[in-house]
């Protein structure tokens, strides 16, 4: 009976060391090592997350300056058709949209008498592209250092022309347009009927 109790007692007490032990040993909170992997971990998923918000902000970038044009030429293609005059009693009036690959950053939107012709093209405005985003390229059947887009009345089709006055013979064109690092492209496509659409362009 004695022994038993004197026995308890010594587990008991062994027990009890071992729990201090193992407390003062969590106490110690993590190793150098855990803290230097939990950093490298942080800084990766930092990282990868600043990697995908830069790349997206790229594209939403560019696609408000895609739709932009987008609607600018709707806009002049509307004009033509409402014969809107600028200003005085001539109602013989069309309307272009004049990219010039001298100019990759920006865009003209002009009208003229139709009865004399490209002589007497006016601004209407220059539209600048914003964060960076530029004109890539002008397609045709072949690449173009520039190029008009016309509308007259009273059809709602484009013509085109160089801003040399020569015509185009092109059922249709696309303006591509290259955000700022190069990483994403989209084009505005016009057709010889007047329809305008996007498109994604592949990075090579």
């Amino acid at each position: 009976m004695k022994n038993n109790i004197q026995n308890k007692k010594i587990f008991n007490k062994n027990n009890l060391s071992s729990v201090f032990v193992a407390g003062s040993k969590s106490e110690r909170g993590f190793s150098l090592i855990e803290l230097m992997i939990v950093i490298v971990i942080i800084t990766a998923v930092s990282g990868i997350a600043i990697f995908n918000h830069s790349q997206f902000r790229e594209q939403i970038e560019l696609n408000n300056e895609v739709q932009d044009l987008k609607l600018n030429i709707r806009q002049a293609q509307i004009d033509a058709l409402g014969v809107k005059s600028q200003g005085g009693d001539d109602f013989n009036i069309g309307y272009a949209v004049v990219f010039d690959m001298s100019n990759d950053d920006r865009y003209k939107i002009q009208y003229f008498n139709i009865d004399v012709g490209f002589d007497d093209l006016t601004d209407i405005r220059e539209v600048q592209l914003q964060n960076g985003v530029k004109i890539d390229s002008i397609n045709t059947n072949v690449d173009q250092p520039s190029l008009m887009v016309v509308f007259q009345r009273p059809r709602p089709g484009a013509d085109f022309f160089r801003i040399d006055e020569n015509e185009l013979s092109a059922d249709e064109i696309s303006v591509v347009l290259e955000s700022s690092r190069g990483n994403f492209k989209k084009k505005v496509e016009v057709g010889l009927f007047g329809w305008i659409s996007t498109d994604e362009v592949e990075v090579e």
